[in-house]
């Protein structure tokens, strides 16, 4: 429902295209120009039937009609504008209170002076007061002044009004005419007052959702700047968390280096005066059981130089050498270091033949290539209970003065379960507690073999098949010398 307030205006706040509400405003604006222009042109009409009845000057007519066409033309104006804006300036309103007292004041022309100046001031009064009344008391105060106005018309001519005489005309014609002059004005004052309070609502609307939005920033604000500390509060614990971490990495590599040089000098001793001893001992008994310290001294030194190496690699201070070497004497290392295990245990080795580079240099860090190979062989066999192991060797030759050496170590060992595979290069990784109970070891030495082969730039990876057999593999770069041939 559209209320008498939102008339004066086509409701810019209105939701858009709402066309229907907007075009009910419009008839009710039409109805009231009607209203308030057509009562002017009523009295203009009666007043030149009057006229011409000879009671009434021509010129007040006349001067209705004009009133009236001048108040549709000036509402027209109006609501083809800005209306709204218009209307909520107090002198606008004030200005039409005095057009309605000038239209009043064409009584003065026919109406004898003392019932002007007290009609005047009555329709003044209420002129003023009804821009502060109720639409209620609004009327109860019109009809007061109606009845008022024709008491006073009766006491001023009452001498003069008898029936179908001019001065009972005239009276009743000042009385209709007042009349409708107040209820116009009352119109005006109401709806005035109206619109001034939607437009002070509206403001006040305004300012409190300025208030409002102000407190929401501010709000957003304050919980920024409190993410902003909670962050910095968090990098700087994340910070003191990573030096803490940092020290602590530091402090165990430096345990782990003491620790394993504290431990390779007695460990020395014991290797020498165990040898010393195998020297002295004749009889087999005796000297088995001294094999049996050798190999245990031999894999506990094996244990140490593992735990020794890992904290120079976690410490960053292990570095590569390159130096002129040949493929087949890194093979032939690791066989020296493999066949005899492999021979005691019954396992079949088999090298590569590398017999085409021969004697070819190459460039590289043949120690770290060599304990790669010597880690993984060693592996294999550890793992192979019988069948073979296999290392193998295949050489591409790359543009310019480099080769692709890809080193294979096979097996027919127990093989790797599938979910495992991604895993044994991890540092203190072993495939299952059991086998780790079976076979020894600590699980450092794949990690090593990563690290030293990430180091030189190469790869190494693994397939496997439970119950078949492993085969893992060493892929790096090496240089040629410009002048060999293979």
């Amino acid at each position: 429902m559209i209320s008498n307030l939102d008339v004066w205006s086509d409701a810019p706040d209105s939701a858009p295209g709402d066309e229907a509400a907007c075009a009910q405003r419009r008839r009710q604006r039409r109805s009231m120009l009607a209203a308030v222009g057509g009562s002017y042109l009523i009295d203009a009409l009666l007043l030149g039937l009057f006229a011409l009845a000879g009671t009434v000057q021509t010129s007040v007519p006349a001067a209705y009609f004009a009133a009236g066409l001048g108040h549709v033309v000036l509402f027209s104006l109006l609501w083809r504008g800005d209306f709204s804006e218009r209307l909520a300036s107090r002198q606008l309103v004030e200005w039409q209170v005095a057009y309605a007292v000038a239209v009043q004041l064409v009584f003065v022309a026919w109406v004898p002076a003392i019932t002007t100046y007290f009609l005047s001031i009555i329709f003044i009064v209420f002129a003023f007061a009804s821009l502060r009344l109720g639409i209620r008391n609004a009327l109860i105060m019109w009809a007061l002044a109606i009845l008022a106005t024709g008491a006073v018309l009766v006491a001023f001519r009452g001498n003069r009004v008898g029936v179908a005489s001019p001065s009972t005309f005239e009276a009743v014609v000042i009385w209709a005419s007042f009349a409708m002059v107040l209820l116009r004005c009352l119109l005006l004052g109401y709806y005035a007052t109206r619109l001034r309070l939607r437009i002070f609502q509206d403001n006040l609307n305004l300012a409190e959702e300025i208030a409002e939005r102000k407190a929401m920033e501010a709000e957003l604000e304050k919980h920024h700047l409190h993410l902003e500390e909670l962050v910095e509060e968090r990098t700087r614990a994340l910070s003191v968390a990573k030096e803490a971490a940092e020290a602590a990495n530091r402090a165990k590599n430096t345990f782990l280096s003491t620790m394993s040089h504290e431990l390779l000098t007695p460990l020395s001793g014991m290797m020498g005066l165990t040898e010393l001893l195998k020297r002295r001992v004749g009889d087999a008994q005796s000297r088995d059981f001294l094999d049996r310290i050798g190999d245990t001294q031999s894999r506990l030194l094996h244990v140490i130089n593992s735990v020794l190496e890992f904290s120079k690699l976690e410490a960053g201070r292990l570095s590569m050498e390159c130096s002129a070497f040949t493929l087949d004497s890194v093979m032939q290392r690791v066989a020296a270091q493999i066949a005899v295990p492999a021979e005691q245990k019954g396992v079949a080795l088999e090298i590569a033949d590398l017999s085409a580079w021969n004697g070819v240099p190459v460039f590289g860090d043949a120690q770290r290539i060599g304990q790669i190979l010597i880690e993984l062989t060693g592996n294999a066999l550890k793992f192979t209970e019988q069948g073979m192991v296999r290392v193998g060797c295949q050489v591409s030759e790359l543009p310019g003065e480099a080769l692709l050496c890809r080193f294979e170590v096979s097996d027919t060992g127990i093989g790797i379960p599938p979910d495992k595979l991604e895993s044994v290069f991890n540092d203190f990784e072993q495939v299952d507690g059991s086998y780790a109970r079976s076979y020894s070891g600590i699980g450092l030495g794949l990690a090593i073999c990563r690290q030293l082969a990430e180091l030189m730039g190469g790869r190494i990876g693994v397939s496997s098949e439970p119950g078949v057999g492993s085969t893992f593999w060493l892929s790096v770069r090496l240089l040629k010398d410009s002048g060999a041939t293979a």
